[in-house]
């Protein structure tokens, strides 16, 4: 989940929010604020609660809610979201409602969705994207 959530807030922000700065920011979260000491922190919390194979529900519990908590401030992808039941597609409408994340708003980001493409940025309108999977099937 902390690979996931460093990926899709690192993507989302170079696509949606372009800089100058992007060719030197560390890859997959190295240097940022939130993201950087995720992984040795994660490590040190399962060293501590102990050998994988023996770890009962509590411990399991204890781990996903620490990894929730810890992804919360890049979570642009919607993820650790019981809902989904761990299937995780592309889910624009979750982009834009974690827009502020991304230090934009809902309709910033609708507006620079074709950059995730790498194309021009056409005027798009919220009802132009589908609210379920259903809809999107012509």
């Amino acid at each position: 989940m902390l690979y996931f959530a460093a990926v899709s807030w690192e993507e989302s922000r170079e696509r949606l929010r372009p800089s100058q700065d992007d060719a030197w920011t560390g890859l997959l979260g190295v240097g940022d604020p939130l993201l950087s000491s995720l992984p040795e922190d994660s490590l040190g919390l399962l060293e501590m609660i102990g050998d994988f194979a023996e770890m009962d529900d509590t411990a399991v519990g204890r781990f996903i809610r620490w990894t929730t908590d810890a992804i919360e401030g890049r979570n642009v992808a919607g993820l650790s979201d019981p809902l989904k039941a761990n299937l995780y597609g592309v889910d624009m409408k979750d982009l834009e409602r974690n827009a502020g994340l991304l230090g934009m708003t809902g309709e910033e980001v609708l507006a620079a969705l074709p950059s995730l493409r790498g194309t021009q940025r056409p005027e798009i309108e919220a009802r132009d994207i589908p609210e379920t999977p259903e809809a999107r099937t012509p």
